[in-house]
């Protein structure tokens, strides 16, 4: 009988060993692997869990950001994590606070975050590094911050400065200039309006009439536009900080009937804006890949978890350039000038 006993009870152990060395969580194959050591010393593998980046862009709804997150969704997907997107249909730096704590509670792998606001947000970043959470940023970024990278087309002074010399060679060396902004409160937006300074400077004979600021509401930048034209009737040169700013621009003069009469450049994604170019209203718009930008921001997050980081040089997106990274770790991905020639050869 005692035999029979120590038999059962064997055999019900060798079963539960077996249970429990077969139950775990299904992984993506880029996940770091652990071995543990039996009694006899054979290796079982054991998988970490999928990671979870957690991507804060500056709102959903947008052509640009809509674009943006459709390629860090699609990182994602080619690298086996699951990105958790969560923003507002409003360029809000409170709510997007709110989503950087969510994450932290939600303990995601890694944070992507595109900040409305650095002041805003600093304070949430720095609990999810408190928290342990790498943080990359991108289209703008926060300085402050432990972020390791941020991405972006080119230099933001540089691209403003870019931007400005488009405008002066297509309008001339005299005038008057107004800027439209998204946010006057996102760094990005501010290094973009200090490049235009920069250049606009250098002509004496140009004046900044002002600037006025949308919050990245395109509806609302069409009534910035109108005011503009109503309250500058001289106005001949028109700067766009965002990417909602230059073709609401250009729809506002379009109805003025002042196309041609007032130069427009901005940033813009050249499908919100190929009919302006068709009818004459836009010559010259800049902007780099969003989609590009979004795939590869999450895909430096994910190298970083698994102990790669970019390097100068690397293509991090097919067709893509080699990214440049400076002393600060901004990453930069390019920058395009579109024109009547080459627009249509973009389909974004």
């Amino acid at each position: 009988m005692k035999k029979r006993v120590i038999a059962v009870m064997m055999m019900v152990m060798v079963t539960v060993a077996a249970v429990v060395s077969g139950c775990g969580t299904k992984t993506s194959d880029n996940s770091p692997k652990t071995e543990n050591r039996d009694d006899e010393g054979q290796t079982a593998e054991t998988e970490k869990k999928e990671y979870v980046i957690g991507v804060a862009p500056k709102m959903v709804g947008s052509p640009y950001w809509d674009y943006a997150n459709e390629g860090c969704k699609k990182a994602g997907e080619d690298l086996n994590v699951r990105v958790e997107l969560q923003a507002s249909t409003t360029a809000s730096a409170e709510e997007q606070a709110s989503i950087i704590d969510n994450y932290i509670t939600m303990g995601v792998d890694a944070i992507v975050v595109a900040s409305n606001d650095e002041t805003t947000l600093l304070p949430a970043l720095e609990r999810a590094s408190e928290a342990g959470i790498p943080i990359i940023t991108y289209d703008s970024d926060v300085p402050d911050s432990d972020r390791l990278y941020c991405i972006a087309g080119n230099t933001q002074v540089g691209l403003g400065e870019m931007m400005a010399a488009e405008l002066v060679d297509i309008m001339g060396e005299s005038g008057e200039v107004a800027f439209m902004t998204g946010s006057l409160g996102a760094y990005n937006h501010n290094q973009i309006l200090e490049g235009y300074k920069n250049i606009l400077k250098e002509y004496p004979d140009i004046k900044i009439v002002t600037t006025v600021e949308s919050g990245d509401d395109q509806q609302q930048a069409f009534v910035n536009a109108e005011n503009l034209l109503a309250s500058y009737p001289e106005l001949k040169g028109i700067l766009g900080v965002a990417a909602g700013e230059t073709p609401s621009a250009a729809a506002a003069v379009e109805q003025a009937g002042k196309s041609g009469e007032v130069a427009i450049v901005g940033a813009a994604t050249p499908n919100s804006v190929k009919e302006y170019y068709e009818n004459g209203t836009l010559e010259r718009t800049v902007l780099w890949d969003p989609y590009a930008m979004g795939y590869i921001a999450v895909k430096v997050a994910v190298g970083h978890l698994n102990g790669t980081e970019p390097a100068e040089g690397d293509v991090l997106y097919e067709g893509g350039e080699g990214i440049k990274i400076d002393e600060d770790k901004n990453l930069y991905i390019g920058t395009t000038v579109f024109t009547s020639e080459n627009i249509n050869e973009f389909d974004f």
